[in-house]
């Protein structure tokens, strides 16, 4: 996910990848709203929750992981590491401590009504991240590392960092800590195999394939997951860690990367269309929707069920648009009365970085 104020930048790069982030961010939208419903006590059966829940967490979080390491090569050798690292750190630290704040005193707020009720001291601790607020943590961290070592230079730099990114995906793989930095460490591979690609060598990959092929590959990828998810055999990257196995590891490992090919190929094959063209939009605003949809989709299934609607399709439609237009109606607002700090690093920090 990058800065709003970078998005006219990429514009000539190769739509696929905007693609695939706005997919990935409908899906993180859908998976928290299934949450929501579920802690709400809106679907009855436990099954059908963990399957929908596992089925996205197999795919969607790797998606973002991995578009960001793409980029990382490319920024610091425009920019240089040092000053890279500090833009990168300022962005997502100036993103989670203000977001972490509007999104928790709003749960303080209306703690009546919210599932999950926060106290004032509960949203200060600064340390525990919030709900999905976490990933800034965790990017912060890879980022650093792998500017610090910087693999793409030598071999031994690239083995290094494989080997310490691959033991700690598969060593944390399903866990999510209390404490800033120690979740997501699962998806740390797919981020580090990413920054010794291009964009560009992505996108070659892709178009190598005929677009009939890329959808049958993505439809048979996401019925894998879909079948495993049904199953429980699969562990995703980021949870199930008191259910794990060897086995469910490998295979979660596996399916992730299917899921991560699939959603890259059937953006391959979307992006020169309208509905390419509407997801790509929605990947180019992924961070603005991603810190900011939680607070429209509690909203909307608060005043739903204020108002006596119990319609589980009811809620996750209403909710999904919620979540989607209403972060990107506070982008035009923020762009319109020159708020960009909402979703960017204060200009004035940015430029003494």
């Amino acid at each position: 996910m990058k800065p709003i104020s970078s998005v006219a930048a990429d514009a000539k790069r190769d739509a696929t990848l905007d693609v695939a982030k706005g997919m990935a961010i409908v899906a993180i939208v859908f998976g928290h709203i299934w949450r929501g419903l579920w802690s709400a006590g809106l679907i009855s059966s436990s099954h059908w929750f963990q399957t929908l829940d596992s089925f996205t967490y197999l795919f969607h979080l790797t998606v973002f992981a991995f578009i960001s390491g793409l980029f990382v090569e490319k920024g610091v050798r425009k920019q240089g590491a040092g000053l890279y690292a500090r833009a990168r750190t300022l962005q997502f630290l100036w993103l989670y401590l203000l977001w972490s704040l509007i999104q928790g005193l709003l749960v303080v707020s209306f703690s009546g009504q919210v599932n999950s009720p926060k106290t004032l001291s509960n949203i200060i601790q600064l340390w525990q991240p919030q709900g999905q607020f976490w990933f800034f943590g965790w990017i912060i961290v890879l980022t650093l590392g792998t500017v610090a070592i910087r693999p793409w230079l030598t071999s031994l730099r690239k083995y290094f960092i494989l080997a310490l990114a691959g033991t700690t995906s598969i060593v944390c793989w399903g866990y999510s800590g209390t404490v800033i930095g120690t979740q997501g460490l699962g998806l740390s591979i797919f981020f580090v195999l990413a920054t010794l690609m291009k964009p560009e060598s992505v996108t070659w990959l892709l178009s190598k394939f005929k677009k009939s092929w890329l959808a049958l590959m993505s439809l048979i990828g996401l019925a894998t997951l879909f079948f495993l998810a049904v199953n429980n055999l699969a562990t995703p990257p980021t949870l199930g860690l008191d259910s794990r196995t060897p086995l469910s590891i490998l295979i979660g490992f596996t399916a992730t990367l299917v899921g991560l090919w699939s959603i890259l190929a059937v953006s391959r094959v979307w992006s020169e269309t309208k509905v390419g063209e509407l997801i790509g939009y929605l990947g180019k605003d992924s961070l603005a929707i991603f810190v900011s949809h939680i607070i429209f989709t509690a909203a909307t299934r608060i005043v739903l069920l204020k108002v006596g609607v119990t319609e589980l399709s009811v809620h996750i439609l209403l909710s999904l648009c919620a979540g989607i237009f209403g972060p990107l109606f506070i982008v035009f607002l923020s762009r319109k009365l020159r708020l960009t700090w909402l979703f960017d690093a204060p200009l004035k920090a940015k430029r003494s970085s």
